[in-house]
């Protein structure tokens, strides 16, 4: 009974800390390239190496992209105002010969009425 009456004593969280097994700290180890190479290098750097070789090939695809955009936009922005200058231009044609004919309407209705005199 001496048992049961020291368990009850100790808290349920006391129990189970005592109760683990105590683990050694992880042993850390530096690994190299396996590849025959002159230079071994550790095989983090090689990673990292690598990952900054990708974020600057997506870098420039990146770039790449916006330049593309960009010229498209250009491109746009020139053939609408192009189509806007032929249509502006195609107006003055038409206000201009509209302004002949007019002109030509009035010489001849004036001619008619001296003539008509």
């Amino acid at each position: 009974m001496s048992l049961q009456n020291n368990n009850k004593n100790l808290l349920p969280g006391a129990l189970a800390t005592t109760r683990t097994p105590v683990t050694a700290p992880v042993k850390r180890v530096v690994r190299f390239v396996e590849e025959d190479t002159e230079d071994k290098a550790p095989l983090y750097l090689v990673r990292q190496k690598k990952k900054r070789e990708e974020k600057a090939k997506f870098l420039r695809t990146e770039q790449r992209k916006r330049l593309m955009e960009q010229e498209q936009e250009r491109c746009r922005l020139e053939t609408e105002a192009l189509a806007q200058e032929q249509r502006r231009l195609a107006k003055e044609k038409e206000k201009k010969t509209m302004e002949q004919r007019q002109y030509a309407e009035l010489v001849a209705s004036t001619r008619f009425r001296r003539e008509n005199q």
